[in-house]
């Protein structure tokens, strides 16, 4: 089972990604798609991928690399901003490290950290804006 989701929250300029389960390169480029055609998407929004529960025992470098040309390729995804992968095993981090590595050459600068709250905290979430992010978080990993 694989699991693959988003939300926006404009008013934070942030976009929040779930991923959960047995995910491939095709549910990473769907989700993609499906962020650029939403009304609200902006490809200055600073990212938050929550991979948390992701099992990436089978996910290699090419993966990586494909997904990152598919974005590069994209005009509607390139710009600088922030993104922060939410990671809790070894496998994860060096996904997240390989993303890094492939994406900074458009802008992106990506953080990897193991909470939600150093998420926010390294992409300067106002307090008062936590709240929100952290209801509409919830939200997309329950269902």
């Amino acid at each position: 089972m694989s699991l693959s989701k988003f939300s926006i929250i404009p008013e934070c300029n942030v976009l929040i990604e779930y991923y959960a389960g047995n995910v491939s390169l095709p549910h990473f480029l769907q989700l993609k798609e499906a962020e650029s055609k939403h009304p609200l998407y902006s490809p200055l929004f600073s990212v938050i991928t929550d991979i948390r529960h992701v099992d990436f025992h089978s996910f290699d470098k090419t993966y990586v690399e494909s997904f990152v040309n598919f974005i590069t390729s994209n005009p509607e995804f390139v710009a600088t901003r922030k993104t922060v992968i939410i990671t809790q095993t070894p496998n994860q981090v060096v996904w997240a490290q390989m993303f890094d590595d492939f994406i900074r050459e458009i802008g992106v600068h990506v953080h990897t950290v193991t909470s939600p709250s150093a998420a926010y905290s390294w992409l300067h979430i106002p307090i008062d804006k936590i709240p929100v992010i952290e209801k509409e978080h919830a939200k997309i990993i329950v269902g």
